[in-house]
């Protein structure tokens, strides 16, 4: 099974000659969309039933519907009408911004479009990448706080420093490869954990979930719920890369339909059986009876780090304007009598530099706010509802414009209000949860 999970042209194992032996099948085009939909947000799902109650199942089905909408949408836009046939010269979520900014403004600023949605995007990985640091070291901190004594800070730079060989690695089919081993620890852990919470029914408490209409909980709950639906960024390279693109839609609504499942059943079960004192992150209340704590933590927190150098590599490739000289150019360069490409050239010590710039701003941000819930509700309303909903509807309207049927604008605008609204709900909820713990809490208190 092959994990291909990009946006922004970082890998394209599609064969120049047109054969298919390097292109996925429709199950496998599942898989991938399935595991960027299971992001780090959903370790929160349950925590996000003790803020929402019963409105939380409400809230995943009608993202659920919005995405798989969107994402319609956005195939539709790589899509021949009269021929069904897909058209990849757009090849990218990029490279469609500037068909659409020379649609409106003209061909002279469409690398206007390529920036801007590069620039959300990267600011989104950014934020990921942030949080790559605080989940890993929250797990940690929990599981091991009685043992070794360290506070937050210490194991958020631990986390963080693990990452640091793996910057300046540009195979980004390498970067790849442990996400599948990942990918496997997250879902044998998901798992224990279903089965650990069912086989303790008698101890359920399906009464204490809240029936009450809190805004503020419902307005992180939704936060949070967005960042999960992050696939649609990623839907013109696997459009792409599959054998079968007619396939694409019904595979990406599967997808969609199976992660919302996934969270309701994570969400509710373990609900019943924690109630109001289920943690933030559904593995940190684990018995340490047999090591169970020490096992599921330690495994999704290395399946959060091994998924960031990833998520970095994302960020560089828009950075990097010009390609490292490998050890086949340097020789070629020798041999041709000119000068050897040094390792401290202004190009490679930029390279360099960059890269350690970018990776010490997601620190920064990992050290100043380590709180999951409104961090996780912040990317969601901001980031994945502007790349992963307003973005894509517009596109949409701009490149089908008189050819739309009066139902889908009414469902457009609809679901673009939404959005609007779950994202100034969001960033407002939880920026003001954020500033409430700093209100209560010095900085000392916050990182133990």
């Amino acid at each position: 099974m092959r994990l291909r999970v990009t946006s922004l042209e970082i890998i394209d194992d599609v064969a120049d000659d047109g054969s298919e032996g390097n292109k996925i099948s429709s199950l496998e085009a599942f898989v991938n969309y399935t595991v960027v939909l299971q992001s780090m947000a959903m370790y929160n799902i349950p925590y996000a039933v003790v803020l929402g109650g019963y409105y939380v199942s409400l809230l995943i089905v009608m993202v659920t519907a919005q995405s798989c909408f969107n994402g319609i949408l956005f195939i539709d836009c790589f899509q021949n009408r009269n021929t069904k046939e897909f058209i990849f010269e757009h090849g990218s979520y990029p490279a469609i911004m500037e068909v659409v900014f020379s649609k409106i403004f003209g061909s002279h600023h469409k690398k206007k479009g390529r920036i801007l949605i590069t620039v959300i995007l990267c600011f989104q990985f950014l934020i990921n990448c942030s949080m790559s640091f605080v989940y890993p070291a929250t797990m940690l901190h929990k599981c091991f706080l009685s043992s070794s004594g360290l506070s937050m800070l210490s194991w958020t730079l631990i986390s963080s420093t693990v990452v640091i060989p793996f910057l300046f690695v540009d195979n980004a089919r390498w970067l790849a490869k442990p996400m599948k081993v990942g990918m496997l620890a997250h879902t044998v852990a998901l798992i224990v954990i279903v089965m650990f919470s069912t086989a303790h029914y008698d101890k359920w408490s399906p009464n204490e979930v809240r029936t009450d209409l809190n805004i503020k909980g419902l307005s992180l709950s939704t936060g949070i719920i967005y960042f999960c639906y992050n696939g649609v960024d990623v839907i013109p390279t696997i459009v792409q890369q599959m054998k079968q693109p007619r396939n694409s839609i019904p595979v990406y609504v599967l997808a969609n339909v199976t992660t919302a499942a996934i969270m309701i059943l994570i969400g509710y079960v373990i609900f019943f059986y924690w109630g109001v004192d289920t943690p933030e992150i559904l593995s940190l209340k684990l018995p340490k009876a047999y090591g169970l704590t020490y096992i599921i933590n330690v495994a999704l927190a290395i399946k959060i780090i091994v998924t960031a150098p990833l998520l970095f590599h994302v960020i560089f490739k828009c950075m990097d304007e010009e390609k490292s000289i490998g050890a086949a150019e340097e020789a070629l360069l020798l041999e041709e009598g000119k000068q050897s490409y040094c390792p401290f050239h202004k190009t490679k010590f930029i390279y360099v530099v960059k890269r350690l710039l970018i990776f010490l701003v997601t620190v920064i941000i990992a050290v100043f706010v380590p709180h999951l819930i409104p961090l996780a509700s912040f990317t969601g309303s901001l980031c994945t509802s502007v790349s992963s909903s307003l973005i894509p509807i517009a596109i949409f309207f701009v490149l089908k414009r008189g050819s739309i049927s009066y139902t889908t604008k009414l469902l457009g605008v609809i679901s673009f209000l939404f959005s609007c609204v779950a994202m100034v709900a969001g960033i407002y909820s939880s920026i003001s949860h954020i500033m409430s713990i700093y209100d209560s809490q010095n900085v000392i208190q916050i990182y133990h």
